[in-house]
């Protein structure tokens, strides 16, 4: 789907769109196992539904705006982390962030846009 356009591989479908568009790339096996009409409305991934999303631009913009957060708050604030409850409290923070960028690499389920967490509903 990404390789069958350029263009559309650096800067992607748009948001939501993945149901749309993926229609064409169907495999036929895909119908006869979930029902004629059903299409996925997500990539199984979070990397894939963010490169349909947003294109190669899309998925470098996301993680720099991650990694200047981790950069901004390490400059701005470096002594923060100096008191044993705040060093403790960050390591679970980061940890619980580990591993939920590890699980929506996983998940089938699609990730909440609404909230700011990236709860999956239900």
């Amino acid at each position: 789907m990404i390789g069958s356009n350029p263009a559309r591989a650096l800067v992607g479908y748009g948001p939501d769109t993945m149901g749309l568009v993926f229609g064409p790339f169907a495999p036929p096996a895909l119908g006869q196992l979930e029902g004629r009409w059903v299409l996925p409305d997500r990539a199984h991934n979070a990397v894939l539904d963010t490169v349909v999303a947003g294109g190669l631009v899309g998925l470098l913009a996301e993680g720099l705006f991650a990694t200047l957060l981790v950069v901004a708050h390490c400059v701005v604030r470096p002594g923060w982390v100096r008191r044993a409850w705040r060093c403790y409290l960050f390591a679970a923070v980061a940890a619980a962030v580990a591993a939920h960028v590890v699980e929506v690499q996983v998940d089938s389920r699609p990730p909440c846009r609404v909230c700011c967490c990236g709860c999956t509903p239900g």
